[in-house]
């Protein structure tokens, strides 16, 4: 029953990993001026959120979604997109 217990295990994470939103096909497909709602709707909720208020005047948030070793991060001026970048962290440190 623990074999049974621990393969099923397995095969729920490998399920989980290749389900990833976090690909460069959905970083392309999100562009500047786009809204949090559709960044949203390709991405799903994001792992981190920062956010900071500049004055009144600019909203800046930055949101982060992590699969692995991979990080695709957006960048919002006024809930709307500003900047994007996708990385693969590196195995060797800073």
């Amino acid at each position: 029953m623990n074999a049974f217990r621990a393969v099923t295990l397995a095969g729920v994470f490998a399920l989980a990993a290749c389900s990833s939103k976090v690909t460069p096909e959905n970083y392309d497909k999100i562009g500047p001026g786009m809204s949090r709602a559709e960044v949203h709707a390709i991405l799903g909720k994001p792992d981190d959120v920062n956010a900071e208020d500049i004055g009144g005047l600019l909203s800046l948030s930055k949101e982060r979604w992590h699969a692995g070793k991979k990080v695709l991060t957006v960048t919002y001026g006024n809930d709307s997109v500003a900047l994007k970048s996708f990385e693969t962290e590196s195995d060797t440190p800073k």
